[in-house]
């Protein structure tokens, strides 16, 4: 056995004995970091919510191939529990849920109710597997012992392009499994987020109705959402996190050198760590070359500033504008004094503003 195999045994065998006899193998060492947008509080993490990966069942080097994947946890065909990031880091896997979550993702491309899949042809017409759904069932109860879960649940309640997400076999089995057998929420029958979809009364029921057997009898497949596997579309971003896949917030002067700022998109301006103005620009990159220069012509202390940047490539204005929006409607307010505004008479506070520099 090579060394490196080695030392994934040696990590293997002490995890599984740490988590009660859950197969959880900790990845979070070699994980793509890139995903991780920051640190929280564990205490303020109460759900989990289930997602399936839409492809991807069987891989040669599960414990490489999977490292990638925006999610907490994956769970593979043979009932292996591969933890990518800790707990205590925030991900957007799940749009509206994304801060107090956890995510979960089943590895394999499964039917909706009519037995129907997304790109069958392309991605596999795979089925749950019993071994992922005691998987799934362990890392419930083991999250319920470590942070204290009291609530599961699924993508489609957070988005409208995750119809099947998880699907039913996966949430009646685990999800609404928690939630009869272990007392867990799913929000209730009509709960949803943002663009989100409630739970269909079908996969509450579904291990018990006739629904399953005449599914399973269907062949074919329809496409329910179109996203690549692990990935948000820019236009989703802004839906669960509005400022949207960037690196936080930036001196000036290296969001102007970032090639993304050349297209249109949103930004956030910032002193000291607190938001002061959103914006939206058909080209991101001059629209900062002007707030730059009018802060150095007012002798403002470039350095104070920092900026966040939401690149929407190809966006039209009809879109900036309903970005922009909601970026302001979940961080602030559009009236003085609000955390967040685009009022064009005191964002950066210590300057005597024209509004030469924010059109």
């Amino acid at each position: 056995m090579g060394t490196a195999a080695k030392r994934i045994g040696d990590v293997v065998g002490r995890v599984v004995k740490g988590f009660g006899g859950c197969n959880i193998i900790d990845l979070t060492a070699s994980s793509d970091r890139s995903v991780e947008k920051g640190t929280r509080d564990t205490k303020k993490v109460f759900a989990l919510v289930l997602h399936q990966m839409a492809c991807c069942h069987q891989r040669r080097d599960p414990l490489r191939s999977y490292l990638g994947i925006k999610a907490h946890y994956a769970i593979l065909p043979d009932g292996r529990i591969l933890q990518l990031h800790g707990v205590d880091k925030l991900i957007w896997a799940s749009h509206g849920f994304n801060n107090g979550s956890v995510a979960v993702e089943f590895a394999g491309n499964f039917p909706n109710i009519h037995g129907k899949w997304w790109k069958g042809d392309t991605y596999g017409r795979n089925k749950v597997t019993a071994a992922q759904i005691e998987a799934g069932r362990c890392l419930v109860r083991h999250l319920v012992r470590t942070i204290g879960l009291r609530t599961v649940l699924a993508h489609r309640q957070s988005s409208d392009t995750r119809e099947n997400d998880p699907g039913p076999d996966i949430w009646y089995n685990v999800g609404q499994w928690a939630v009869t057998t272990l007392g867990l929420s799913d929000g209730g029958p009509g709960f949803k987020v943002g663009s989100g979809k409630p739970i269909l009364d079908a996969w509450r029921t579904w291990g018990t109705s006739g629904l399953v057997r005449e599914a399973e009898a269907e062949v074919g497949f329809q496409t329910e959402f179109n996203f690549e596997e692990g990935e948000e579309t820019e236009d989703e971003l802004w839906r669960g996190e509005p400022e949207g896949n960037f690196e936080g917030e930036v001196p000036f002067a290296e969001a102007l050198r970032d090639p993304r700022a050349k297209g249109p998109g949103i930004y956030t301006l910032f002193k000291g760590g607190k938001r002061l103005y959103a914006g939206r620009a058909d080209n991101l990159q001059r629209r900062l070359a002007t707030h730059l220069w009018y802060m150095k012509k007012h002798d403002a202390n470039v350095g104070d500033y920092a900026v966040k940047l939401t690149p929407l490539a190809g966006a039209d204005p009809s879109k900036l504008s309903r970005v922009e929006s909601a970026t302001i409607r979940h961080w602030g307010t559009r009236t003085q004094g609000g955390p967040l505004t685009n009022v064009k008479t005191r964002e950066l506070e210590v300057l005597p503003l024209s509004t030469e520099a924010w059109t």
